[in-house]
């Protein structure tokens, strides 16, 4: 009545007063977690440059703690990009008293889910859990339990950062640019490898199981990193002192430097992270040098990188997160330029780290490499050699401790 007494002119609406939704959730600290340094680190290269991020590891090692720790180190929203996550839940009904969300959305769904909670649908085609963690996390657990149907759908809205959702009578698009976490056993029993616990249908169950994910779905995952079995004097040693809030610091600040460096660039979309970033706009960022080429050259034949892993010359439409990782590595760490050493960091990232003998050709060394990849490939014997390769891919953050400074990252 009020709103027809406005039009009539005998009343005069009072003007809208912004509200926001209080954060009432408590994130847990990444401080709470005892060993774990390479998953830690990993989590906050997830966090800086919105890379996708796999966990694979034994039942109790700490992939949901770890996962339900990331909303901790995520910056907050900034204004346009709350103002697009609300309209999105309140398309869904889930805006409560029409307040603006300014933390980044976390969406956990069952394993049980269906294809169309996931990614949208009903009889109003609302919107699903990929949009509702639009500029957020999507975290799904226990990967291979989820239905393969479902988990194939996820396939084009983490290539096109949006959902279109054709139905008989409607056809609607929602955006669904979503940070996909997710965290798996390495087979069903949880404990391929394990030499006190050894899997006695290895290593067919991990094929079996294994195989429930598709390769293209696992070429989407940025990151993959295995989470060992927390060792009881890790478990004995004192708290780590470095809180979230300061993993955050870094991470906020890595991502004001990305967001600088590509506003200074036109692009036909807004490029927030490393992450969104392909083509030719990854040519003019992060062009490696001959030296580099060379080496990732020698990393594709090697390791049989899709496009997708491997940056050409051609500047072809598609996420190469072999070079948008090693970005991220620079830049959550320290701005100074570092004149050498970007190619080597992008190729060793799931190649150098993996063989642990390759000699770094800028002379950035190699220090760790050969103990943290040692016996990690036997572990995960491979469908078509996916799961060696993938499985490792994160180790480069610790083959080069200290030294992924390069503000060109």
């Amino acid at each position: 009545m009020a709103l027809i007494n406005h039009f009539k002119g005998t009343q005069i609406l009072s003007a809208p007063e912004p509200k926001m939704a209080e954060d009432t959730s408590h994130v847990p600290d990444l401080s709470d977690i005892k060993g774990q340094e390479t998953a830690k680190r990993a989590l906050e290269l997830a966090a800086a440059g919105g890379h996708n991020l796999l966990m694979i590891g034994p039942p109790g090692a700490g992939k949901s703690m770890l996962a339900s720790r990331l909303p901790g180190i995520l910056p907050a929203l900034d204004a346009p990009e709350a103002l697009e996550v609300s309209m999105i839940h309140s398309i869904a009904g889930e805006l409560e008293g029409g307040r603006l969300i300014r933390t980044r959305p976390f969406r956990s769904p069952h394993h049980s889910a269906s294809m169309p909670s996931l990614v949208g649908g009903g009889l109003r085609i609302k919107p699903g859990e990929v949009s509702l963690a639009h500029l957020g996390v999507l975290f799904l657990d226990e990967l291979p339990e989820f239905q393969r149907a479902a988990v194939e759908a996820l396939r084009q809205p983490l290539e096109t950062g949006s959902c279109t959702i054709a139905r008989a009578n409607a056809h609607v698009r929602y955006p669904a640019r979503f940070q996909l976490v997710a965290a798996m056993n390495p087979c069903r029993c949880g404990y391929l490898g394990d030499p006190m616990q050894a899997c006695s249908r290895a290593p067919g169950c991990a094929v079996d199981y294994q195989s429930k994910i598709s390769g293209p779905m696992f070429d989407r995952i940025d990151l993959h990193v295995e989470v060992p079995a927390v060792s009881p004097a890790d478990l004995s040693l004192p708290p780590p002192a470095e809180k979230s809030a300061q993993i955050a610091a870094r991470a906020a600040a890595a991502r004001q430097r990305q967001r600088a460096r590509f506003e200074a660039i036109e692009t036909d979309q807004p490029i927030r992270t490393n992450a969104e970033a392909d083509g030719e706009l990854l040519e003019d960022v992060a062009a490696p040098d001959a030296e580099g080429r060379k080496l990732l050259n020698q990393a594709a034949e090697s390791m049989r990188l899709t496009a997708r892993g491997f940056t050409g010359s051609c500047g072809s439409p598609a996420p190469w997160p072999i070079w948008t990782l090693p970005k991220t590595c620079g830049a959550s760490t320290s701005p100074k330029p570092c004149p050498t050493g970007a190619s080597c960091r992008a190729g060793g990232r799931r190649w150098c780290a993996e063989v642990g003998r390759y000699t770094c050709p800028a002379g950035l060394g190699m220090d760790g490499s050969a103990r943290l990849a040692s016996g990690l490939a036997p572990r995960y014997p491979a469908r078509t050699g996916l799961i060696t390769q993938t499985v490792i891919r994160l180790i480069t953050t610790r083959v080069f401790p200290g030294q992924l400074s390069c503000d060109m990252f």
